[in-house]
């Protein structure tokens, strides 16, 4: 019993340790947006700024509202509709931090391995942004933006 309490101790210690060196990584991530770092702590909060620095702070009620309306869908338990739509939602709600990793990807400049990377081992890669000295915040239109000043230079 006291081996299990003890595992229990050190993986919560562990899982502590990581989420505030995330959380240290998103404050820097934030402060190289233009963002006031502290604002990484507050939950859902900083997800509603991921939203706001990589692409639109709409997206992010689609998100909170698909997932919240999942959840009211899955209180109807038992009924095949209400379930089927709740299965759907949520495959948006995934659909939708997918593309929100990609823009935050594209923010920074970055695309292919680097965006697969933030979106599948987002801890780490937030990390690499973070305290990265390559990564520099370049807004959350960077492709719009590179395909207005060559079709300007033409």
């Amino acid at each position: 019993m006291k081996a299990v309490i003890a595992f229990v101790v050190a993986h919560h210690v562990i899982l502590t340790v990581i989420y505030v060196f995330y959380v240290v990584a998103l404050w820097r991530v934030f402060t190289k947006a233009h963002v006031a770092g502290w604002k990484s702590v507050v939950p859902f909060y900083n997800l509603y700024l991921l939203f706001k620095i990589s692409w639109d702070k709409k997206m992010f009620w689609a998100l909170f509202g698909s997932l919240l309306l999942a959840a009211l869908m899955r209180s109807f338990s038992g009924m095949f509709v209400p379930e089927m739509l709740a299965s759907l939602l949520t495959i948006v709600a995934d659909i939708v931090y997918i593309l929100m990793n990609v823009n935050l990807s594209r923010s920074f400049g970055n695309q292919g391995w680097f965006t697969l990377g933030l979106i599948f081992l987002n801890p780490a890669f937030i990390v690499i942004l973070g305290f990265s000295t390559r990564q520099k915040y370049l807004g959350p239109q960077i492709e719009t933006q590179n395909h207005f000043q060559t079709a300007q230079k033409r």
